[in-house]
């Protein structure tokens, strides 16, 4: 059976010289511990609640059944990743929930793991569009679950449902450790059916990359496709740090494409080889601004490192966020943008 990477040559060959030939597919290891970060706030419901009102199954009842005992907190995907609401109109808002005193969200139901048993399994037999309904029932009844928002970001994924397989992919992070963020992606083998896994999830990485063609600035999708990158091994990861720059340059305010990058970049951060003056300026912008400047690097007016000379300036402009080092490349900038973001850039 051939190699995930190799047969996904298509797919990066397009964007970076990747020794393809000698990737290996993700390593398979034992699962880690079911888990949530400190700070992730409770899932809100409103992907499932999207998904279930698209298959007309919305019923006011999923949410007094989900999620008495806990508030209800907005979806942590940014703008560019909540999911389309359906016929344009955006489902039922649940009313707020608090829980009482000490108390905290109920293990996974009976009925939320039942309908999760059979979302794997329609999954495995090919049935994507079932897994996904299933999924997002199970969701309902286990709203902090993240391996479940994952798995169901990957049944999106063979939907061709990029956006809101994003905010899938979005939900999940943000309620797991960053340890098992690539839990479904690492175990693959595992959720597709067992004759072609690797030929299948290639096709639909495919099918990503096809999307991105045609649409390069959705930020949802390069943020999806960059998500699966990351945890296809060592050979990928150039690949993959490179779709991650481009989403914050497109949406500078995603924490979680920011905390993915700087996962890539090690754990010494991608600060690390800058002065300590300029990592000092830098530190004051917020994270996800952080990162995306260190990632440009320099000012595009004068070429100087950004926060050498003090705290970088982001400017929106032709459809980008773009840093830049004073005030007065602000200006020199919005004058004349192709001169300094156009693909031939004028010489002095």
């Amino acid at each position: 059976m051939r190699c995930l990477i190799c047969g996904a040559a298509f797919v990066l060959g397009t964007m970076l010289a990747i020794p393809l030939a000698t990737a290996h597919p993700p390593e398979f290891h034992q699962h880690g511990s079911r888990g949530e970060s400190e700070d992730a706030p409770p899932a809100a419901g409103h992907l499932a609640v999207y998904l279930l009102s698209r298959f007309g199954e919305y019923d006011e009842r999923y949410f007094d059944a989900a999620m008495p005992d806990f508030e209800v907190a907005q979806n942590s995907a940014s703008p560019q990743f909540a999911p389309p609401p359906p016929g344009g109109a955006a489902p039922p808002a649940p009313p707020a929930r608090v829980a009482p005193a000490g108390k905290t969200p109920a293990e996974p139901s009976p009925e939320g793991l039942e309908f999760q048993r059979r979302a794997f399994e329609a999954f495995r037999n090919s049935k994507f569009a079932d897994a996904v309904r299933l999924a997002g029932h199970g969701i309902v009844e286990m709203p902090r679950e993240g391996r479940l928002y994952l798995f169901l970001s990957q049944a999106l994924l063979a939907t061709g449902d990029y956006r809101t397989a994003a905010a899938a992919a979005h939900q999940g992070m943000s309620l797991l450790k960053m340890q098992e963020w690539g839990h479904i992606v690492e175990h693959y083998k595992e959720f597709y059916p067992k004759t072609g896994a690797q030929e299948l999830y290639t096709k639909h990485v495919q099918g990503l990359t096809t999307y991105i063609k045609k649409h390069p600035k959705s930020a949802s999708a390069r943020f999806l496709r960059a998500y699966h990158y990351s945890f296809w091994g060592e050979p990928a990861r150039p690949a993959a740090r490179v779709e991650l720059v481009e989403v914050l340059r497109l949406e500078s305010t995603d924490a979680i494409a920011a905390r993915l990058l700087n996962r890539l970049d090690g754990v010494a951060g991608p600060d690390a080889a800058l002065p300590p003056s300029a990592r000092a300026f830098l530190a004051k912008l917020p994270e996800a601004d952080r990162v995306a400047a260190i990632a440009q690097r320099t000012c595009p007016v004068t070429d100087d490192l950004l926060g050498a000379d003090g705290t970088p300036i982001k400017v929106r402009i032709l459809d980008r966020d773009v840093f830049v080092c004073c005030t007065g490349c602000v200006t020199d900038l919005r004058k004349d943008p192709l001169r300094y973001l156009g693909v031939e850039k004028k010489k002095e």
